[in-house]
């Protein structure tokens, strides 16, 4: 008995010293913890910052170092990280505009390291956008304009330009990027010198966030026919951006020493006979001819700088078009050499800020058949930034093989975007694009879907915003901030045609989406859905179903998740202005007075081109004539047609 007691009292003894090592053990094998609990708030009124980025890198990296942990502010301007192992981290914080440097902070065992982040509010800044850059005399036009800055008003001024005067600076674009880059250093350089000041208001800015970031739209009243200069001033900010008021649009197809231009109405699509063509030369306007009953007419064109200009004047409606030419070289660089072949390439299309970006290129000379080397020389190379901002000019020499290499070395905190170089040599030139990017590999993935795959205009849009992880499973209580964009859609309809879409235009100055609609919070629930409506409305402008173009849409979904990562997706869908398409053909388009002419008609569903049966169309003919400067419809008659099962008729 007593030995077995012995026995048993020694296992005892032996497991609870077992159990004492494996504790030990794993107290020294887990890995210190600490915390961070911090807030952030604007160094120019002390104000908490809401929606902040927080970036907390490990200093010292290895194959145990955790991953980077992104967090953002609350309502409040605080954020709190946990678990996060003890040692040395950078910690960087960024909003729309608001920036903190990386600093260098140390998280101890147990501990809460607390901290008070004071973000420096960026430079002021100002932009406009223009989604439509031509307006008809019965539209009002409208811009956008995006910035930040203390001051919150607007002094907008709108000039009415004439474009001869232009010219005189040496070339439209010219005098438009003298204009755009606010450069007031001579006299020419001031929009009064294009023109005469028509409007002058102050827009008190309405839809500033937190920050003092803003997006809103100026309306002005509805102009005459011409061009027209919308200038912006924001404290020492100046911007602008042009439009033009005109019932015609001008199309040029350029080939050799010969531009075919066709001048259409922009109501009524129909061609436009008796249009005046004028040619840009240097710093005047000469006759280049007249469009003919079709709308179309043949002219001669030279340039001496590489770009061509046409205008076309129809009453007091005027519509420009500029094209490159290839007969010439560098605006400003003196005639090109003849048969002179430039072509230059990076090492890569995508760099992160800070990245040195490598570039080769080749010059050659075409003399009769065959290439040769064009001699010693330099090439100068230009660096321009998303904004078209000259950032650096330097040379490379252009070796005995006539290829020439350089390098460029962007800073830490270049902002990314869409950058160029342009190259320069023997008069020739050539445009080179590249990206700087600041990229993170995504975690989770985002889909937008609708509810519908088309909607009629003034119905309610319902999208859905799905985020799943990689390795499968919901993001749950993630925040989705979701921008709405529209941009005109002008697709060929016609289900019979070859399957040609246009593209939605989005005539932007500054890279934007497109017309802003809204913008719209939300949480994604346990299936990591989130769902957005909001209604399609029609335009002032767009009540006349004739001619009310249909839009595309856009959902960008921004998507910051509890778990520190934040990623974006986007999706788009139609929205049309009636619940189905029409197509109407003749099966002639030249006839003989007399003649009988059938038509075609067609019925069909926006979003699959499938028959859109049993609908009554009327059809109106008659004829179109310029009376002065208006177009009068003669009505010669009216007849219904029913489609059939087939959507034909």
């Amino acid at each position: 008995m007593s030995a077995f007691r012995r026995g048993g009292l020694l296992s005892i003894i032996l497991g609870v010293a077992m159990l004492l090592v494996l504790l030990t053990m794993g107290i020294t094998q887990e890995t210190p913890l600490g915390s961070v609990d911090g807030s952030v708030r604007m160094g120019e009124s002390g104000l908490p910052l809401p929606g902040a980025a927080i970036i907390i890198s490990p200093v010292f990296v290895n194959a145990d170092t955790p991953k980077d942990r992104v967090v953002f502010s609350d309502k409040k301007g605080e954020f709190f990280v946990n678990a996060l192992p003890a040692g040395e981290y950078k910690i960087e914080a960024s909003a729309k505009a608001h920036t903190l440097p990386a600093t260098q902070i140390s998280v101890r065992e147990g501990a809460v390291t607390a901290l008070d982040l004071e973000l420096k509010p960026k430079d002021p800044e100002l932009r406009l956008y223009t989604s439509q850059r031509v307006f008809m005399p019965d539209e009002t036009p409208q811009v956008e304009a995006r910035g930040f800055g203390r001051d919150q008003t607007l002094n907008v001024e709108v000039y009415k330009i004439d474009v001869h005067q232009f010219l005189a600076k040496g070339s439209v674009q010219a005098a438009l990027n003298t204009l755009g880059d606010n450069y007031y250093g001579e006299k020419q350089g001031r929009p009064e010198a294009f023109g005469e000041q028509i409007a002058a208001f102050d827009h008190k800015v309405q839809n500033a966030d937190a920050e003092g970031t803003f997006m809103d739209v100026l309306t002005l009243d509805k102009l005459g026919e011409g061009f027209y200069w919308i200038q912006c001033k924001m404290g020492n900010l100046t911007r602008g951006s042009f439009i033009s008021v005109s019932r015609i649009a001008l199309v040029t197809k350029s080939a050799a020493a010969e531009s075919l231009c066709y001048v259409t109405d922009l109501k009524t699509g129909h061609p436009v006979a008796g249009a005046v063509l004028q040619l840009g030369e240097k710093d005047k306007f000469t006759a280049a001819g007249k469009t003919n009953s079709e709308g179309l007419a043949t002219i001669k064109v030279s340039s001496q700088d590489g770009r061509t200009l046409v205008m076309a004047s129809f009453g007091a409606s005027q519509a420009l078009s500029s094209f490159y030419s290839r007969s010439g070289g560098d605006e400003g660089s003196g005639a090109a050499q003849p048969g002179i072949a430039l072509f230059a390439y990076t090492d890569r299309p995508i760099y992160r800020p800070g990245d040195d970006i490598q570039f080769k290129g080749f010059v050659r000379k075409l003399v009769g058949s065959d290439y040769k080397l064009p001699g010693a020389g330099q090439v100068t190379c230009e660096v321009r930034d998303a904004d078209y901002t000259l950032v650096k000019t330097f040379t490379a020499d252009l070796k005995s093989n006539g290829s020439f290499t350089g390098h460029y070395p962007t800073a830490d905190d270049s902002s990314p975007g869409d950058y160029s170089f342009k190259f320069k040599a023997f008069g020739q030139q050539q445009d080179l694009s590249f990206t700087l990017a600041a990229y993170r590999k995504p975690e989770f993935t985002i889909k937008v879907s609708w509810s519908r795959p088309r909607y009629t205009m003034g119905e309610k849009a319902k999208a859905t915003v799905k985020c799943e992880y990689y390795f499968g499973g919901p993001v749950a209580g993630a925040k989705v901030t979701a921008n709405i964009y529209r941009n005109q859609d002008w697709g060929w309809d016609d289900p019979d045609a070859e399957e040609y879409q246009f593209e939605s235009e989005s005539y932007d100055t500054g890279g934007a989406g497109g017309e802003f609609v809204e913008n719209m919070e939300g949480v994604t629930d346990a299936n990591g859905e989130a769902t957005f409506e909001f209604v399609t409305k029609r335009d002032k402008e767009d009540q006349d179903p004739d001619y009310a173009p249909n839009y595309t849409y856009t959902l960008t979904a921004d998507v910051a998740e509890a778990g520190d990562k934040y990623f974006s997706g986007e999706g788009s869908v139609k929205v049309t202005q009636g619940d189905y398409a029409l197509a109407v053909e003749p099966d002639v388009y030249i006839v003989a007075p007399g003649q009988t002419v059938n038509v075609s008609v067609k019925t069909f569903k926006h979003e699959n081109k499938s028959p859109y049966p049993n609908r009554t169309v009327e059809l109106v003919y008659g004829i179109e004539k310029w009376t002065g400067r208006e177009l009068a419809f003669i009505d010669l008659g009216r007849t219904q047609v029913r489609t059939g099962p087939d959507g034909k008729a």
